[in-house]
């Protein structure tokens, strides 16, 4: 049967009320396959096998509602529709409740309605919601702070390689916070949160390497996790780097890299503690030439064009 033959046997079944014809016949209007896109006949078709109590139809209402796609843009409405989904347990409508209610995007923001949603959905094994939860509990964001129950969830996410959460899990593991402290696992979860390029964890490896912490001091380890999230715009990492150049660890000592990457973290008025990357560029510079300080501005800007072209730090899913 060919596309167009399956679209209209589709169109007469939703015709006599057959909901997940109707269901399906949104989708097709929806993304435009077989045929020509048209939001507002999928809307149409939803609403009506929404109206009948179908989940699917009812979060892609709400997802039509809250893009504005086919109707005009109403977050009220677009609860509304991913609420009755997600009572009946539809996963994807409590993930995305949650999101509404912990960006507050479109309404006030509310951790708590976020929590009440992402425990749900994470109990259903949805890996963000898992991660958005131990965020939750390891901030007593609209709940009590809870370090053991944002350490559980963190794992659970991990597990299902959620970089995120690898990232925070290591960290928790590195500072003893509600798990035993435990380098050799934190230096694990580092590395594969690192490994699916997340910054701040492949800045954590960096100074891991750097400060010998739990591994042999390796300065060309360090140098490289720490290029990894520099080339991302991570301002500590670009630092660090250019605190390497300088001295020549792990790297061949170079002025005009470690001004430009100095440069970029000033740029970002990046400090830890009393030093801020500006006063080590303009310290760095009394020795060096005009002409050298023209070739750091020039590499400075080709990084950073590097680094836009490259996208915004990758830290999170």
């Amino acid at each position: 049967m060919s596309g167009i033959a399956e679209a209209k046997k589709l169109q007469e079944l939703a015709e006599k009320g057959d909901v997940l014809a109707q269901t399906l016949l949104g989708a097709l209007w929806a993304k435009g396959i077989g045929g020509k896109q048209d939001l507002q006949q999928a809307v149409k078709w939803y609403r009506m096998a929404a109206a009948k109590g179908d989940v699917v139809a009812q979060y892609n209402l709400g997802l039509m509602f809250q893009c504005g796609e086919g109707v005009l843009q109403n977050f009220n409405e677009a609860i509304h529709w991913y609420r009755l989904a997600a009572e009946k347990g539809f996963t994807t409508a409590q993930s995305k409740l949650g999101n509404i209610f912990f960006m507050g995007t479109g309404v006030e923001q509310d951790y708590s309605e976020a929590a009440k949603w992402y425990l749900l959905a994470a109990e259903d094994d949805d890996v963000k919601a898992q991660c958005r939860l131990g965020l939750i509990y390891l901030n007593g964001f609209g709940v009590e702070k809870n370090l053991p129950e944002a350490a559980k969830w963190f794992k659970r996410a991990a597990l299902l390689a959620n970089s995120t959460a690898q990232f925070q899990l290591a960290s928790m593991y590195a500072k003893g916070y509600a798990l035993e402290k435990n380098l050799a696992e934190a230096i694990k979860w580092f590395r594969q949160a690192a490994e699916k390029g997340n910054a701040d964890a492949q800045h954590s490896l960096g100074m891991i390497f750097s400060q010998g912490e739990g591994v042999l001091q390796d300065f060309k380890e360090a140098v490289r996790w720490f290029r990894l999230a520099a080339d991302q715009g991570h301002a500590s990492a670009q630092f660090h780097l250019g605190s390497l150049s300088a001295k020549g660890n792990g790297v061949t000592k170079d002025e005009i890299q470690a001004h430009a990457w100095f440069n970029l973290a000033a740029v970002q008025d990046f400090k830890m503690g009393e030093i801020s990357a500006a006063n080590c560029r303009e310290k760095l510079a009394q020795n060096m030439t005009h002409i050298q300080i023209e070739l750091a501005h020039s590499l400075a800007r080709q990084l950073q064009t590097m680094i836009e072209q490259k996208g915004k730090p990758k830290a999170s899913e």
